[in-house]
């Protein structure tokens, strides 16, 4: 039972690390081609 409580935060933050880097590279690429419609 502690093993399976530990692991629920886990799962979360794999979640929470993959999402992030998506986001950051759709709004990285949102600047990006506003900079080259400019």
């Amino acid at each position: 039972v502690f093993s399976h409580k530990l692991q629920a935060p886990v799962e979360t933050n794999e979640l929470n690390e993959t999402k992030l880097p998506e986001m950051l590279d759709y709004r990285y690429f949102l600047e990006e081609t506003d900079d080259f419609d400019n």
